[in-house]
Parts: C-alpha cells; sequence; structure tokens
C-alpha cells in the first residue's frame, strides 16, 4: 500500500462578478483540484471555495492576482481541518488503486 507523499492544490477556474460597489471584476469562487501521489500512483479530488469581498480591505485587481495568492485564499478557506481531511480523502483514493477496500462504519455500528 503506498502512502500519500505529495499534495498539491492547484487553480482550476476563478468565477466572478462583474461588478461590487467600486470594484470590477470581484472573483466569488475558486474552482481547484488537489493532486495527491504516492511515488507510484496519481489521484485528483475538485473543491471550490466561495469568497467574499472584505470591502475597504485589500484588493488586488484581477489581471495581477498570482497563483499563489489564489492558492492561499483557497487553504485558508479550508484551514487546517479542510486541508486534512483533503489528504485523507486522497490516500483512500490511493487505497483503492492499491486494492485496499474502505469500509465506513454503518451509523449503527
Amino acid at each position: 500500500m503506498g502512502n500519500l507523499t505529495t499534495v498539491t492544490y492547484k487553480v482550476k477556474q476563478l468565477k466572478q462578478t462583474p461588478q461590487v460597489g467600486e470594484y470590477s471584476d470581484v472573483v466569488n469562487n475558486v474552482m481547484w483540484s488537489v493532486v495527491g501521489t504516492d511515488g507510484n500512483n496519481t489521484v485528483v479530488l475538485d473543491g471550490s471555495s466561495p469568497l467574499t469581498l472584505n470591502e475597504g480591505g485589500s484588493f488586488t485587481d484581477l489581471s495581477s492576482l498570482t497563483e499563489s495568492q489564489v492558492l492561499g485564499w483557497v487553504t485558508d478557506a479550508l484551514k487546517e481541518q479542510g486541508q486534512a481531511l483533503m489528504r485523507t480523502n486522497l490516500q483512500k483514493e490511493l487505497d483503492k488503486l492499491d486494492g485496499v477496500v474502505d469500509t465506513d462504519p454503518m451509523p449503527w455500528d
């Protein structure tokens, strides 16, 4: 059974609202994927992180955004608990590729 060794987040798409107050092209949702590998196999999970504009806070024009900045928003939105859940789910998918059957407990157990 392979153990998860690498986790990489990638931005797939930015969704935006054309105008919010004085701001144009405000990103309101990040569509992303998280890629996990164990050295032999690779698995991908998709997700999205809705965002809310903090009017009066710092604002970066859409054309000036960097992938690193947007991925920071994603990891901030997921928090450590969500990132841990992503790692757990990636490992479960890798285990399936190795033939490990995952049995979740029944609600009455």
